[in-house]
C-alpha cells in the first residue's frame, strides 16, 4: 500500500515537472508573476525599516558613538559655558564614556582669489578633532596662525596646503596658513575648518569683547559651547540630561539626543507616508492579480483533472499535481525574489550614497511567504471546491466556454453604485461611517469601473451589430468578450492601468510636495544666538539699505507636542499681521485675527493635527517649548496647510512679554540676497550671531526628499514592469482559449494581413475603453487620496491632478502595445496542424 502511494506520488512529480518543462511560456509567466508578487510584498514590509535604518545610519555616520549634544541655547543668555562642573560632578562623570568638547562659531573667510565664504570653525584640541572627523595625523602641531580644512572645501575653492586665507573678526582680520587637508567625514564636512583652541581662539573672543584680550589663556581652558557626549550603555539619555540640567549653570543649555528613535520614526513616517500608502494599494492590486492568475490557471487545468478522473484517477492525485506545480512556481519565484529585492535595495544604497549594508529582515521574508502562501491555499481550496461542483463530463466540454451577459443586471449595478456613492457624499452618512467611508467610496468606484468596462464593450458590439453587413471586427469582439478568460484579462488590465496612473500621480505629488515646502517660506535669513544687545542688533539691521523687511520673533526649535507624541520643528512667536510677509501660507483671516490676543497663549497649527488627531479650534494643546518655558498650554486659534506639518505660529511674545521671548530676527532682502548675506556676515559673524540662510537650509532637506523620491520612482517603475508581466500572462492565457477560433479562420482562408488589421482595430477599441474606464477610477481615488492617507497614520494634503491622465495615456499605450504585440505575434504563429489534430 505504501509502495503504491509512493509510486503515485513519484508519478505526480514527474507529470507536474513535465508540465512545467514542456509549457515554458506558461511556466515562465506564472513564475515571473509570483516573482513580482513576492518582490512587491517584501518591499512593502521592508520599506519603512529600510528608510528608518537609512536615516539612523546617516546620524550614526555623522555622530559616531556620541549619544548627546550639549550646547548653548538660542534662547539662552550665554555664548559659552565651563565644563568644569561636568568634570567635577561624580554622578555625571560615571555616566559618560567619552566626550569631545569644542568652541564652534561661524565666520567669514577670504581666499587669495578674493572668494568670500561663510565657514564653520571647530576650535579644540587635535585629540577632540579626531573624534568628530577622519583626522589621524598626530604629527602636526598647529600654531596660532594655522588651520586644517576639509577636502571638499579645498576642491571647491582651489585651496592647497601652505595657501593663505584670511578670517575676519569685527574690524580686524587674521591670516592663517592651511597646514593640512583631510577627507570629509562625520561632523567635519563641507565648509568646516579647525583651529587649535589654546593657540588661536583668544583672537576671536577678544573681538567679541575687547576686555577678554587681557585674560590669561588658562581661564579659557574649560570654556566651550558644544560638547558631544558618549553615554555608557547602562545609562540612558534622559538620565544624563536630567543630571546635567540639575546643575544650575547648565539648566538653560540645550540638550539633544543624536539618534532619537521616535523622532526618526516620525520623520520617516512623514517623508515616505505617501509612498507607503501607494505601495499598500499596489499590494492589494497585486493580490488581485494573483487571484485572477490562479483562477485562469485552474480553468486551464479543469480539462486535465477531468481526464484524470474519467480514466480512474483520484481527486487526491489531481490535488497533488496542482500542489507540486504550485510549489515549484512558489519556491522558485520566492528564492529569486530575495535576490531581486536585495538588488533593488542595494541599488538604493548606492544611489543615495550611504555607507550602509542592509539585509532584508528574516521576519519580513516570513511575512511575505506566509501572506502569499495563505492566499494561495485559500484560492486552491476555493477553486477545487468550485471544480467538484461540476461533473467531469461538463468540464471536458467547457474549455474556452462562453460566459453570459445581462444588460439589465449590469446597468442596475452601475446605477446602484452611483446611488450609494452619492449617498456617502451626504455629511450625515459620511460622518456615520467615519474614516471607513472613504474605503467604501473607493470600492464603489472600482466596482463601477469593472462593470462599466464590461457594459461599454458590449454596447460597442451592440452598435456594430446594428449594421446590415456585420464586419469582421464585430465577430472578433464578440468572440473575445464572450470568453471567460477575457473577464479576468479585463480585470488585470484595468487594475494595471489604474495603478499606473496612481503611481504617476504619487510621483508627481512628490515633486509638488518639494515645491510647496519651499514656497511656504518667503524668508531669506534668520539671525539667532543674539545674547546681548538684541535691540541694538535689530535697530542696526533695520537701518541697512539692503533689508526689505525685518521683525523680531521668538523661535523655538524641535518643540514637543505632549499628548500626540509629535515634534514641531519650528514654533514661531510672531505678530499675526507679519506672517504673510515672511510665509506664503493660506491661513484664514479670522484665525489670524484670533492670534492677536494678549490675555492667553494661542497657536496656529498645521492641519495634520486637525485631520489626524481630531483637534478643533478652541481646544487646548500642551507643548514642551524649551528648558526656559517648560510645558505651556495653548488655545488653538486655527489650522493651515503645511507640507510635513513642521511649522506652527504662536503669540508667546505678547502673553509672556515680561520674560523677553524674543531671541531671533527674520528678514528679507530687497536685492540679490548674496549681497545682503555678505553684509550681515561682515557685521555680526564676529559676535557669534548665527546667520541662517533659509533657502540653503531647505535645500538640504529638499535634496534629501528628491533623492528619496527618485529612488521610490525606480521602485514604482519596477512594479509597473511586474504589471506588464501580469498583463502578458493573462493575454497568453486568453490566447489559449481563443486560438482554436483563429485557427478556423485561417483554415477558411483568412489572410494574416487581414488578421493583423482586425486585431489592431480590436486593440484600439479595447485600449480606449480600458483607458477611459480606469481614468474614472483614478479620478475618484485621486480625489480621496488625502483622506485615504489618514488611514495610514499620516496626513498628506494631496490634491487631484489631471496631469497623470495625460502621462498615464502615454505609458498605458506603450505598456498595452507591448503585451498586445506579443498577443498578435502568438496569433500569427499558430500551428494549425496541432489545433486540427485536437478535433
Amino acid at each position: 500500500m505504501m509502495r503504491k502511494s509512493l509510486n503515485r506520488l513519484l508519478f505526480a512529480w514527474r507529470y507536474a515537472l513535465k508540465n512545467f518543462i514542456f509549457n515554458p511560456m506558461r511556466s515562465f509567466l506564472l513564475t515571473v508573476g509570483f516573482l513580482g508578487i513576492f518582490v512587491v510584498i517584501i518591499l512593502a514590509f521592508s520599506m519603512n525599516d529600510f528608510f528608518r535604518i537609512y536615516y539612523v545610519n546617516k546620524l550614526e555616520e555623522k555622530y559616531q558613538s556620541f549619544d548627546m549634544v550639549m550646547n548653548i541655547s538660542s534662547s539662552g543668555d550665554a555664548r559659552f559655558f565651563s565644563i568644569s562642573q561636568m568634570n567635577l560632578n561624580d554622578d555625571v562623570s560615571q555616566m559618560i564614556e567619552d566626550k569631545a568638547v569644542f568652541f564652534e562659531f561661524d565666520v567669514l573667510l577670504e581666499t587669495n582669489q578674493t572668494d568670500r565664504v561663510y565657514v564653520h570653525v571647530f576650535s579644540s584640541s587635535k585629540e577632540d578633532l579626531s573624534k568628530i572627523s577622519t583626522y589621524t595625523n598626530d604629527e602636526i602641531d598647529l600654531a596660532d596662525d594655522e588651520m586644517i580644512i576639509t577636502k571638499s572645501f579645498s576642491e571647491t575653492y582651489g585651496l592647497n596646503i601652505d595657501d593663505s586665507v584670511s578670517l575676519f573678526a569685527r574690524e580686524t582680520q587674521k591670516t592663517f596658513i592651511i597646514k593640512d587637508i583631510i577627507d570629509d567625514g562625520h561632523l567635519f564636512i563641507e565648509n568646516s575648518i579647525f583651529i587649535d583652541k589654546d593657540e588661536s581662539l583668544l583672537f576671536f573672543l577678544s573681538s567679541l569683547s575687547p576686555s577678554l584680550d587681557s585674560l590669561p589663556s588658562s581661564l579659557l581652558k574649560n570654556m566651550y559651547n558644544f560638547v558631544y557626549i558618549d553615554i555608557k550603555p547602562e545609562y540612558s539619555y534622559n538620565q544624563l540630561a536630567q543630571s546635567l540640567q540639575d546643575i544650575s549653570q547648565y539648566e538653560k543649555l540645550s540638550f539633544t539626543q543624536t539618534i532619537d528613535q521616535n523622532a526618526v520614526d516620525h520623520f520617516v513616517s512623514r517623508n515616505i507616508s505617501i509612498f507607503s500608502m501607494m505601495l499598500s494599494i499596489v499590494f492589494v492590486s497585486i493580490l488581485f492579480v494573483l487571484q485572477t492568475t490562479l483562477l485562469v490557471y485552474f480553468n486551464e487545468k479543469k480539462v486535465i483533472f477531468s481526464q484524470v478522473h474519467v480514466l480512474g484517477g483520484k481527486k487526491q492525485f489531481s490535488l497533488s499535481l496542482v500542489l507540486i506545480e504550485m510549489f515549484t512556481f512558489f519556491m522558485l519565484s520566492f528564492v529569486i525574489s530575495i535576490w531581486v529585492t536585495n538588488f533593488i535595495l542595494d541599488f538604493g544604497i548606492n544611489y543615495l550614497k550611504i555607507n550602509l549594508v542592509y539585509d532584508i529582515q528574516f521576519v519580513h521574508l516570513i511575512y511575505a511567504l506566509i501572506t502569499v502562501l495563505l492566499f494561495s491555499v485559500v484560492m486552491v481550496v476555493y477553486y477545487f471546491n468550485t471544480f467538484y461542483q461540476t461533473s467531469d463530463v461538463n468540464h471536458l466540454k467547457e474549455e474556452g466556454r462562453e460566459v453570459s451577459f445581462n444588460f439589465k443586471k449590469s446597468l442596475s449595478i452601475l446605477a446602484g453604485t452611483i446611488l450609494v456613492y452619492i449617498l456617502f457624499e451626504i455629511n450625515f452618512i459620511n460622518q456615520l461611517f467615519g474614516k471607513l467611508s472613504v474605503i467604501v467610496q473607493i470600492l464603489l468606484a472600482i466596482i463601477f469601473m469593472f462593470v462599466f468596462a464590461k457594459v461599454s464593450l458590449r454596447a460597442i458590439i451592440f452598435i456594430l451589430g446594428k449594421f446590415k453587413e456585420k464586419n469582421l471586427l464585430y465577430y472578433h469582439l464578440s468572440m473575445m468578450v464572450s470568453k471567460k478568460a477575457f473577464k479576468h484579462y479585463t480585470s488585470v488590465i484595468l487594475i494595471a492601468f489604474l495603478t499606473i496612473m496612481l503611481l504617476i500621480f504619487t510621483n508627481g505629488y512628490m515633486d509638488i510636495r518639494s515645491d510647496s515646502y519651499r514656497n511656504g517660506y518667503q524668508t531669506d535669513f534668520i539671525l539667532t544666538h543674539i545674547v546681548t544687545g538684541f535691540d541694538d542688533v535689530y535697530d542696526e539691521i533695520k537701518e541697512l539699505d539692503h533689508v526689505e523687511d525685518s521683525i523680531k520673533v521668538g523661535l523655538y526649535t524641535e518643540v514637543f507636542v505632549v499628548e500626540q507624541n509629535q515634534t514641531i520643528s519650528q514654533l514661531i512667536s510672531i505678530d499675526q499681521d507679519q506672517i504673510s510677509t515672511f510665509f506664503n501660507l493660506d491661513i484664514n483671516q479670522e484665525d489670524l485675527n484670533d492670534l492677536d490676543d494678549e490675555s492667553r497663549l494661542k497657536i496656529l497649527l498645521p492641519d495634520r493635527y486637525y485631520k489626524l488627531y481630531g483637534l478643533e479650534i478652541g481646544d487646548q494643546i500642551d507643548i514642551y517649548v524649551n528648558p526656559t518655558y517648560k510645558t505651556q498650554s495653548f488655545y488653538i486659534s486655527g489650522f493651515f496647510e503645511k507640507q510635513l506639518g513642521d511649522l506652527a505660529f504662536t503669540n508667546m511674545h505678547k502673553v509672556l512679554s515680561g520674560q523677553s521671548p524674543y531671541q531671533a530676527i527674520i528678514l528679507n532682502s530687497n536685492i540679490d540676497k548674496n549681497t545682503l548675506r555678505d553684509e550681515l556676515l561682515d557685521l555680526f559673524s564676529d559676535q557669534m550671531i548665527r546667520i541662517t540662510d533659509v533657502n540653503q537650509s531647505m535645500d538640504r532637506l529638499i535634496y534629501e526628499m528628491e533623492r528619496v523620491a527618485v529612488y521610490i520612482t525606480v521602485i514604482l517603475s519596477l512594479i509597473i514592469g511586474c504589471f506588464v508581466i501580469a498583463m502578458i500572462n493573462h493575454a497568453h492565457l486568453l490566447f489559449v482559449q481563443v486560438k482554436s477560433n483563429y485557427a478556423r479562420l485561417y483554415v477558411i482562408g483568412y489572410s494574416k494581413k487581414r488578421m493583423v488589421l482586425t486585431l489592431i482595430k480590436e486593440g484600439l477599441i479595447t485600449l480606449i475603453v480600458f483607458y477611459v474606464t480606469s481614468s474614472i477610477g483614478y479620478i475618484v481615488i485621486a480625489s480621496y487620496f488625502s483622506d485615504l492617507s489618514i488611514l495610514f497614520g499620516e496626513y498628506e494634503p494631496v490634491k487631484f491632478s489631471a496631469v497623470p491622465l495625460l502621462y498615464g495615456a502615454v505609458i498605458i499605450t506603450l505598456v498595452f502595445s507591448v503585451q498586445y504585440a506579443i498577443y498578435i505575434y502568438q496569433v500569427l504563429h499558430i500551428k494549425l496542424s496541432e489545433i486540427i489534430k485536437s478535433y
